[in-house]
């Protein structure tokens, strides 16, 4: 957890949190303790945990609550799906609410699991009972076909023997017996055991191979795959983000003789001499757009060491900032700016900004997907300052092309500036913009994933991408991977609008899906699994929760993934890695196959 005490932004674990400590909140934490919000902006909480209510809270800082009558209270167990903000620590432990009810609270526990939905049956449940009704009608006709045969055999003999009635009852009992014996022998009853003993060791053996597994079921499940829905960031690639490129104002080129800017270009071989050569005021503008609209920060990681703790991406930005824009310290510009309203990141919008109080009025910074943002601009910086965006829109798309082309994430930066401003909805201020520029971030990909997903080809299980990164970049990565061939690429805006008879015919060719939503994904694992698949989903934040839940069997990040997600997958990747899906497949084989050796056994062993 992410908590400030004594003044100091550190990150700790739960177990050492205290009463007094300001929780910094954001979308995907479980809350472990009690704590009443002091500050926030857009926080809602799902408290279905504690309450058994699944409506989605609104929560308000403290002082507007009492103003109000808003919930500043946040419980333990809650878990924060948007917004971001402070807490006040109120209790810990056995004191806190999640604490006494699992302590003493067990009838409201039983209640809260009576509501939840039954379990779906594995492919090898199905399987199983098929057996089992097999057995049942073979082995049930077969003892009555010999029970029939053996009674005819016993009245056809009956006239010539001299057999007292207590006899005979006792050869009728005999040849029921015999008959049900049959039933008996024919139903495997190591069966059972030996499940349960295949699935005990998959699960430790996949332990070892970075796969904590929640549900046990999942073992056997994921052996059954035909299809991973898989995400991009942090499991195809290595969540090791740098900023290698970037444009600010247009992609003209830069005036050396007469030092003036018009536009400029930075790549990673030059970056250096590309920024000392911005004039001071290109240089606030930029930094400021990064260190005040980001919520990652600089703290402490444990052993002394001052290091970026948030987002991959932001921190990428901050790096940057730090060695390029002479940002001495984020937490203090922050601290120095006087912020009004801050928007959160939000998958649906892919945006967020920050607006801030200046000398002149007031200033919006937003940052984020960098077609959205350059749709919304009007103008963009040049050398003279600012002018209309004509052509160099064009211009600033291909830029973008380029970078997205190179398997680069681009974020875009872009301002406005208000003589008043009141509290207001993101989409109301956000038109109007002035283009800022837009950087490329290089995230290599896992070593061993272009293996990986060949051999998830070769074993029969489909791969498919589905990212929020825009359609060039996701096809880059893809095709550096194997994931695209000869496929269907397509952007989430376009799959919306698709019927389900369209549906039915594009998604068996799918194999990218970029720019998607959480509904997106949630949607493509639905109609996958109504066409008969068996579905494995992987995910990382807040947003794929309910796509994990859809799932056959949902992968969640152990390094960078929210517990939201955790919560709602039913194993963890716990080094974030592709290649470990395709062990957990390996070891779910395993368990199918260590059954159907001991059904073919068996019946040697009765001989």
């Amino acid at each position: 957890m992410i908590v400030v005490r004594g003044g100091r932004t550190i990150s700790m674990s739960l177990y050492d949190l205290l009463v007094g400590d300001v929780l910094l909140l954001e979308a995907g934490d479980i809350v472990p303790v009690d704590a009443v919000l002091i500050e926030g902006q857009d926080i809602c909480c799902d408290e279905s945990s504690v309450t058994g209510e699944s409506d989605t809270l609104e929560k308000v800082p403290a002082d507007i609550a009492l103003q109000s009558n808003g919930d500043p209270f946040i419980l333990s167990g809650t878990k924060v799906l948007e917004g971001v903000g402070k807490a006040l620590v109120t209790a810990v432990g056995t004191n806190s609410c999640y604490g006494r009810m699992m302590t003493g609270a067990s009838p409201k526990i039983k209640l809260i699991i009576a509501f939840q939905d039954e379990p779906e049956e594995t492919p090898l449940q199905i399987r199983l009972n098929r057996i089992a009704d097999m057995i049942a009608k073979w082995g049930g006709g077969i003892a009555l076909l010999l029970f029939i045969i053996l009674v005819i055999k016993f009245f056809v003999r009956l006239p010539g023997s001299v057999a007292s009635p207590g006899e005979t009852v006792e050869h009728l009992m005999q040849i029921l017996i015999v008959s049900i014996s049959i039933v008996v022998v024919a139903v495997p009853e190591g069966l059972p055991l030996a499940v349960t003993l295949s699935l005990a060791y998959a699960t430790i053996r996949m332990i070892q191979d970075n796969n904590l597994v929640r549900v046990l079921k999942a073992c056997e499940t994921i052996g059954n795959a035909t299809t991973i829905c898989s995400d991009k960031t942090g499991t195809l690639t290595e969540n090791k983000m740098t900023v290698v490129a970037g444009t600010l104002g247009t992609a003209d080129k830069f005036d050396k003789d007469s030092q003036i800017l018009i536009a400029i270009q930075a790549e990673a071989v030059n970056m250096q001499s590309f920024f000392d050569q911005l004039p001071t005021s290109t240089k606030t503008l930029l930094r400021e757009s990064i260190a005040l609209n980001t919520t990652a920060f600089e703290g402490d990681d444990g052993n002394g060491n001052l290091q970026f703790i948030g987002s991959k991406t932001e921190t990428a930005l901050l790096q940057m900032a730090k060695f390029y824009l002479t940002m001495t310290d984020v937490n203090q510009e922050r601290q120095a700016a006087r912020q009004v309203q801050l928007f959160p990141f939000s998958s649906e919008r892919k945006c967020m900004g920050v607006v801030i109080s200046t000398d002149d009025g007031f200033r919006l910074y937003v940052k984020g997907a960098s077609e959205i943002v350059l749709n919304k601009s009007s103008r963009v910086i040049n050398s003279e300052g600012i002018r209309t965006l004509s052509d160099d829109r064009n211009v600033i798309a291909c830029t973008i092309e380029h970078y997205s082309s190179n398997s680069l994430r681009t974020i875009a930066f872009a301002y406005r500036d208000f003589a008043h401003y009141a509290p207001s909805q993101f989409d109301q201020v956000f038109t109007d913009m002035v283009f800022i520029g837009v950087v490329g971030i290089k995230d290599p990909l896992r070593p061993g994933v272009t293996q990986a997903v060949s051999d998830c080809c070769n074993a029969g299980v489909m791969v498919r991408m589905v990212t929020g990164d825009n359609i060039a970049t996701a096809k880059a990565i893809a095709t550096e991977c194997g994931i695209y061939t000869d496929g269907i690429i397509m952007e989430g805006p376009q799959f919306r609008t698709l019927s389900r008879a369209q549906m039915k015919e594009v998604i068996p060719r799918l194999q990218v899906l970029a720019r998607s939503s959480p509904e997106d994904k949630r949607v493509l694992v639905k109609h996958l699994k109504r066409s008969g698949q068996i579905v494995a989903v992987t995910g990382d934040g807040t947003n794929d929760a309910p796509a994990l839940r859809a799932a056959d069997v949902g992968f969640s990040m152990g390094l960078a993934g929210t517990e939201v997600a955790k919560s709602a997958s039913s194993i963890v990747l716990m080094d974030d890695n592709f290649t470990s899906i395709v062990k957990a497949i390996a070891w779910g084989r395993c368990v199918n196959d260590a059954v159907k050796k001991f059904l073919q056994v068996r019946p040697w062993k009765c001989i």
